[in-house]
């Protein structure tokens, strides 16, 4: 054992310690009280025992503040003997894992001015606080387990510089009640090539209206112009041809859809839906007639055009001035009516153009005409009346007339 003594103060008593080290190791009992000559033989004895060691510290016994010393290069070692445990502090407090010999209980604080390393498990079970900068793994491959929940916010320092994830580890769902972005750029969501985006929206209130997916966006602007929706989609490849830009649908069935060079589809109805209301329109395609029809301000569906290939009633002409009546850009043989072989109104486009009325009576004045021309009433010509066919032309009224050869 190498140590130094003190003198307890007012009893001229010296206290003993007792410190291993493996260079070492020894022990010395003093008797109380000492007589001068042991006393001059003891401190010999330790000084002989000493002469390599360096001060290291002190120890208290009974209140006497005892020196420790070991020799360069040595260790200092507190080992107790059988099943007793180092302890510091005054002896209160419970202990639940300290119970070997190699274990330290301490009972009250501990300050560690430079670095710790503990090298096996640590079980801290009071609160933690991490007061300054805090590094959590050595590399990649060390792992992270959290067992509780988070009582505080995650906040990035610095702001849009660090990742959830990455391109090679991502997390499996995100359960979040919104998603923002605060840094004036535009929120960014791009999956990975060869997949898209996909939402389950899922609304069970046992009364009232809801709505599925709201998309609510707010213009500010001083000048220029704003598109609230807008879908892009760029066709790299020889695209189908079935293509489509939206496609509306309830059900799993297609209601409305718009391919892929603007054309739109509207599924049909064999029930017609409820008129529109006052100052607004509302059209739907009625699968029984296979026609569009039409409700204008509140009225009662009609037609909006006639059957396919122009047959059908003519409900609506439109304006020559305004917008082209027919498919084509020009009215040249185009024609309104009940068919290309029934009665109907043809445009011919000539030096001068011509207005045609084809297989068809004209009635002027009746509703009932027998011939390509009846006029019911008074007729009035300004002009000469030609017969281009013969020199005859009769005029009656039915049991009297005037022939003219």
């Amino acid at each position: 054992m190498k140590g130094r003594f003190r003198r307890s103060r007012g009893s001229g008593a010296v206290h003993p310690s007792c410190v291993r080290t493996p260079a070492c190791a020894r022990t010395v009992t003093l008797p109380s009280p000492l007589s001068l000559p042991l006393l001059i033989l003891t401190v010999l004895l330790l000084l002989l025992c000493c002469m390599r060691s360096a001060f290291a510290g002190q120890l208290l016994f009974d209140g006497v503040p005892v020196d420790i010393t070991t020799s360069d290069d040595e260790d200092m070692i507190i080992a107790p003997g059988g099943l007793g445990i180092t302890q510091i502090g005054d002896g209160s407090g419970t202990r639940d894992i300290a119970d070997g010999h190699d274990d330290l209980f301490v009972t009250g604080n501990i300050e560690v001015e430079g670095s710790t390393r503990f090298e096996g498990t640590v079980e801290v079970h009071g609160l933690v606080s991490l007061l300054k900068s805090v590094t959590i793994g050595g590399d990649s491959n060390d792992t992270l387990t959290i067992n509780g929940t988070l009582a505080s916010h995650i906040v990035p320092s610095p702001t849009s510089t660090y990742d959830l994830g990455s391109t090679t580890k991502s997390w499996r769902m995100l359960y979040a009640d919104g998603i923002s972005s605060i840094t004036g750029k535009d929120l960014s969501l791009t999956p990975v090539a060869g997949k898209g985006l996909t939402a389950s929206v899922t609304r069970n209130a046992a009364a009232g209206n809801e709505t599925l997916y709201a998309l609510n966006g707010t213009v500010n602007k001083a000048a220029g112009n704003y598109t609230g929706l807008k879908v892009d989609v760029t066709q790299t490849l020889a695209p189908g041809t079935d293509n489509k830009l939206l496609d509306l649908a309830a059900d799993a069935t297609s209601r409305f859809s718009v391919d892929a060079i603007g054309a739109m589809t509207v599924a049909g109805s064999a029930l017609a839906p409820a008129v529109s209301s006052a100052g607004s329109g509302r059209i739907y395609f009625d699968s029984a007639t296979n026609k569009f029809k039409a409700s204008e301000n509140g009225a009662a569906y009609a037609d909006l055009g006639g059957g396919g290939g122009g047959g059908g009633d003519v409900t609506r002409v439109g304006s020559m001035t305004t917008g082209d009546v027919f498919f084509d850009a020009t009215a040249d043989d185009d024609w309104l009516g009940l068919g290309a072989t029934a009665g109907r109104m043809e445009f011919d486009d000539q030096a001068t153009d011509e207005v045609n009325i084809l297989d068809a009576y004209v009635g002027i004045g009746t509703p009932t005409p027998d011939n390509l021309l009846t006029v019911e009433g008074d007729a009035k010509f300004s002009r000469n009346i030609t017969n281009a066919t013969g020199p005859s032309l009769k005029i009656y009224d039915g049991n009297y007339g005037l022939s003219v050869n």
